[in-house]
C-alpha cells in the first residue's frame, strides 16, 4: 500500500473542500435539507458556520493533532527550546503528553533553586521519572534553603531510565553529612546507566568500585581530580568496558592494566613527561586524546621537559584520529605548559608516519577574551591570533598529520579550516563547524 506525508493528506482534503464549496455556490452541490438553528445550518453533508449579518460558508476547523502522526510531532518539537515544550504542555493533552516527555528526557539543573522545583514537579507527577535519560545535579550547600541534601539519593533512586549522571554536588565546602549522602548514592544501581561525570571530593576506593562494577554498560567515566586510593590494588578488579575517561595522570597510571578498552581519553593536567608514559601505557590503542595545560612555578620551568610535536604525537599514537589541546588562562606567577607545541616545526630527517596522509584532526581550544564594556578589538585580535595559527599548522602538518584545524571563535562556535590544494598551490578553507562541542573527543 503506497504511503504518503500527513501535508500531502491535508493538501487533498483542502483540495476537496475547495471543489465541494464551488459547487455548493453554483448550485451543483447534492440536494440536501437546509435546518436552521442558533447560528448553525446544515447543507446536504457539509456543515457550515453563519455570521449574523451573513450566510457565506467559512472553511470548516480541522483539529491538526488528529491528523498529523505523534512521531512528526515529536520530530518537530526536537527543535523547539525547554520554555516552548512548556506551552506546548498546556495546548492539548496529546500535544502536552508528548512535550513533557521530551522536556523531561535531559534534565540540567544549575542551582539548588531549580533542583528544588525540580524534585517539587516529581513529587506531583510521578510519572515523569520514567522520561528522564540524562540529568545534571548542582551543587548543594549545607543548610541550603531550597533542598535538603539527603533527598538527592532518594530523587535519584527514583530514576529507573537514567542513562547519563553529572553530579556536582559540593562546589564550595563540605557539608557535615556528606560521607552518608555519598554512600547513599553509591549504593543506588542504574540498569541503564552508560555515562557517569563526578565532581565532588570521593577516592577510587572500595565502596566506588563497587558501584562500577555493578554498572556494566558503563562507557563514557568522567572522574575530575578524583585521586587513587593508596591503599586499594586496582590491577584485581575488573573495570566496566569503559571506552573514554577524563582522570588526573596519576589516576590514570594506576588503571593500566584494568582499561584494554580505552580508547577515548582526556588528561586533565599533563606534561611532556606525561604524556610519554601515556603513550607507553596506551599509545598502541588510543584514537582520541584530549589534553589540559599544567602549571609550574617560574622558578621551576627549567627543569620542565621539551613539548612534543605534532609529529612526535603521530608517531607515538599510531590510530589517534581526533588530539584536542586546552590551552588554559595565563598567569603571572606560572608558566602554562603544554604537552604538545603545535609551534613547533616539521623535523626534516625524521620519516612521516604512516604513509604520509594527513588523519588526525587538531582541536586547538585557547582561551577566549571576554567581551566586555563592548570592547570588540580583543575579540577581533583573537580571531586573527587563531587563524594565523591555525594556518600554520596547516602549513606545516597539513600534508601528512593534520587534515584540518578546529578552534573556538565563541560560545559554542567553532570554525573548521582545512588545506584544498590544487594545481594552482593550495589554499585554506575555513567553514563553521557545527559538529563539534565540548565533548566532541569522546565521540572521534
Amino acid at each position: 500500500m503506497p504511503t504518503c506525508s500527513p501535508f500531502s493528506f491535508l493538501k487533498r482534503r483542502f483540495r476537496r473542500f475547495e471543489a465541494s464549496q464551488k459547487e455548493n455556490a453554483e448550485g451543483l452541490g447534492p440536494p440536501g435539507k437546509e435546518k436552521e438553528g442558533l447560528g448553525t445550518a446544515q447543507i446536504g453533508n457539509s456543515p457550515r458556520l453563519l455570521s449574523p449579518s451573513s450566510e457565506s460558508a467559512q472553511p470548516p476547523f480541522y483539529h491538526t493533532t488528529a491528523q498529523l502522526p505523534l512521531e512528526l510531532w515529536a520530530e518537530v518539537f526536537g527543535y523547539v527550546d525547554q520554555h516552548a515544550l512548556q506551552v506546548l504542555m498546556l495546548v492539548s493533552q496529546t500535544l502536552g503528553s508528548e512535550a513533557e516527555r521530551l522536556l523531561y528526557r535531559n534534565v540540567f539543573l544549575r542551582s539548588s533553586f531549580s533542583l528544588g522545583i525540580f524534585l517539587r514537579s516529581l513529587i506531583t507527577s510521578p510519572h515523569r521519572a520514567a522520561f528522564i535519560t540524562r540529568i545534571h545535579v548542582p551543587p548543594v550547600e549545607d543548610n541550603d534553603p531550597h533542598i535538603s541534601l539527603a533527598d538527592i539519593p532518594s530523587l535519584l533512586r527514583v530514576l529507573e531510565k537514567l542513562q547519563h549522571l553529572t553530579l556536582n554536588l559540593f562546589e564550595t565546602r563540605l557539608p557535615r553529612d556528606y560521607l552518608f549522602v555519598l554512600q547513599m548514592i553509591l549504593s543506588i544501581r542504574f540498569p541503564s546507566l552508560r555515562s557517569l561525570s563526578l565532581r565532588m571530593p570521593l577516592f577510587l576506593d572500595g565502596s566506588f568500585l563497587g558501584f562500577l562494577q555493578s554498572h556494566p554498560r558503563l562507557k563514557h567515566l568522567d572522574l575530575g581530580e578524583i585521586p587513587p586510593s593508596v591503599q586499594t590494588d586496582y590491577s584485581s578488579f575488573r573495570f566496566p568496558a569503559i571506552s573514554s575517561l577524563a582522570c588526573t595522570f596519576r589516576l590514570l597510571a594506576s588503571l593500566r592494566p584494568v582499561l584494554p578498552s580505552l580508547t577515548h581519553l582526556h588528561v586533565l593536567s599533563c606534561s611532556s613527561a606525561h604524556l610519554l608514559r601515556v603513550a607507553e601505557l596506551f599509545g598502541a590503542q588510543l584514537a582520541s586524546l584530549r589534553l589540559g595545560s599544567i602549571y609550574v612555578p617560574v622558578q621551576h620551568i627549567h627543569h620542565e621537559r621539551a613539548a612534543m610535536s605534532l609529529h612526535d604525537v603521530a608517531a607515538h599514537f599510531p590510530r589517534l584520529r581526533f588530539l584536542q589541546i586546552d590551552m588554559g588562562q595565563q598567569d603571572n606567577r606560572y608558566s602554562r605548559v603544554q604537552a604538545v607545541d603545535h609551534r613547533l616545526k616539521h623535523p626534516s630527517l625524521s620519516p612521516s608516519p604512516e604513509s604520509g596522509r594527513p588523519c588526525m584532526t587538531l582541536l586547538l581550544a585557547f582561551s577566549r577574551p571576554k567581551q566586555e564594556g563592548g570592547d570588540v578589538w580583543a575579540v577581533t585580535g583573537y580571531r586573527r591570533f587563531v587563524n594565523k595559527a591555525a594556518l600554520e599548522v596547516l602549513r606545516e602538518w597539513g600534508r601528512d598529520v593534520i587534515v584540518r584545524v578546529v578552534c573556538v571563535y565563541g560560545a559554542g562556535v567553532y570554525e573548521s579550516s582545512t588545506l584544498e590544494v590544487n594545481g594552482d598551490g593550495s589554499r585554506v578553507v575555513r567553514v563553521e563547524d557545527g559538529t563539534m562541542w565540548e565533548g566532541s573527543w569522546r565521540c572521534a
